[in-house]
């Protein structure tokens, strides 16, 4: 560790600019790329789900257990369906000649087989509500097995929304439009977490460079990190979530590892220490701790992967990644930024004190260290309090009830909310249950 901080202070300049080249480099393939290519694939191996996911694939009809979606039309005038609405079977068959892997499409009135351009199977009489006025009816649309893109279930929902009218409701509902009219997240909840750490670590340090340098350590990072996040997802199967986890453990971890290294720093400056050494001290002590917590995050995130859930795999090798990045910019970046700003990490009092040949000891004081003692003379009383304010707030845990959330939990007004509606009340709840419709016939 004293060597890695020896060469970052004496190569600063390099190092700095190594990272830079690092984030251009990242972004600038990943661009090259054509950006990320998130897949959400979620299998279980040695299930019963698996079992029958082989078996449909040995008898050819491997395209089955793709994913769905349920389009659901209604005649908003409440006539029943005396025939499939005009517009409906040129829409459907434009959308098998998309290109977006669409596999199968069954309505109450005919099946098609997209693979074949086949519309002359019959229908599932089941996706009209004859019991409920006739006027509602199911579209369901299932995917070519392995092709599960959000682009490819969005530019279906795009092609068949054009089927709305004032007579005719339109709404999509089920696994594969889940996140159609949901929120994407942005950049803006990076900047917001980024924001909260700028004013806790300017309460905490009172001086810019110090407040500054962390966040610095942990941007860097970050962006270097989803780089080679968006290059992985082009080798590897990983969520579209992960850069969400991907920011909220760097941001954390991030600003956590600078804050030891910064914190040990600043207290060897106040003692005398100069700069270089300080540096090379801190780094050498509380630089450890960051690897072995680094090391220890990147080994729990891995262990993701035990759980045999394809979906984890990828999301946890990536953050894994991103969480390594962190460790390394706060052993190497951190360092040689350090030695830039020198005596500036302190607050201009302590400055001019340490200049002066006059140093700040360590001996606490303030409220925090009134705090403290109290802690430390009383500490059986406040262990008891705080034992029974910990009971008191777990007591509503053992009325909780759990269960799986489905899209009758999305915003209202949402299409998906809105399909989930009509489908529980024209054909009842059981219908709704995890987003699916009755199994379909013919098409094959």
């Amino acid at each position: 560790m004293k060597s890695i901080a020896e060469f970052a202070i004496r190569r600063r300049w390099l190092v700095i600019a190594g990272w830079l080249v690092l984030i251009v480099a990242a972004q600038g393939i990943a661009g090259a790329m054509g950006g990320s290519a998130y897949k959400d694939t979620f299998s279980l191996p040695d299930t019963e789900t698996a079992s029958v996911a082989t078996l449909l694939k040995n008898a050819g009809l491997d395209n089955q257990n793709g994913f769905q979606g349920t389009m659901v039309i209604k005649n908003t005038d409440n006539q029943a369906f005396t025939a499939a609405p005009p517009q409906l079977e040129p829409a459907l068959m434009k959308v098998c000649a998309s290109g977006q892997y669409v596999a199968l499409i069954s309505t109450p009135w005919q099946s098609i087989d997209c693979t074949k351009g086949d519309a002359t199977s019959p229908g599932n009489p089941k996706l009209l509500n004859s019991s409920h006025g006739s006027d509602t009816a199911l579209v369901s649309i299932t995917w070519q097995a392995k092709h599960f893109a959000a682009g490819l279930f969005t530019h279906v929902y795009d092609s068949l929304k054009t089927l709305r009218s004032s007579s005719l409701q339109v709404e999509f509902t089920g696994n594969a439009f889940s996140s159609i009219g949901q929120s994407q997240g942005s950049g803006g909840s990076t900047f917001i977490g980024f924001a909260a750490a700028l004013i806790i670590l300017a309460l905490v340090f009172r001086t810019v460079a110090a407040t500054v340098l962390p966040l610095a350590s942990a941007a860097v990072a970050l962006v270097g990190g989803l780089g080679v996040i968006f290059i992985l997802s082009h080798a590897i199967n990983v969520s579209n979530i992960t850069p969400y986890l991907a920011e909220l453990m760097v941001i954390g971890v991030g600003v956590d590892y600078a804050l030891f290294i910064v914190t040990r720093h600043r207290r060897n400056l106040r003692r005398g220490m100069p700069v270089s050494e300080s540096i090379v001290l801190a780094i050498n002590t509380s630089g450890r701790a960051v690897l072995f917590a680094g090391s220890t995050v990147c080994i729990a995130i891995l262990g993701l992967i035990a759980l045999g859930v394809s979906f984890f795999n990828g999301m946890a090798v990536a953050t894994a990644l991103a969480v390594g990045f962190t460790m390394a910019a706060s052993l190497t970046l951190l360092p040689a930024l350090l030695s830039l700003f020198g005596f500036k990490v302190l607050p201009r009092r302590q400055r001019a004190a340490v200049r002066a040949g006059t140093y700040i000891g360590d001996t606490p004081t303030g409220w925090w260290a009134g705090w403290s003692n109290f802690i430390a003379r009383r500490s059986k009383i406040v262990a008891v309090g705080s034992l029974a304010v910990m009971i008191a707030i777990a007591i509503p845990f053992f009325s909780i009830q759990l269960g799986a959330s489905d899209q009758g939990s999305d915003p209202k007004g949402s299409t998906t909310r809105s399909g989930y509606d009509l489908i529980a009340s024209n054909f009842g709840v059981g219908y709704t249950r995890n987003g699916c419709t009755p199994a379909t016939t013919g098409g094959r």
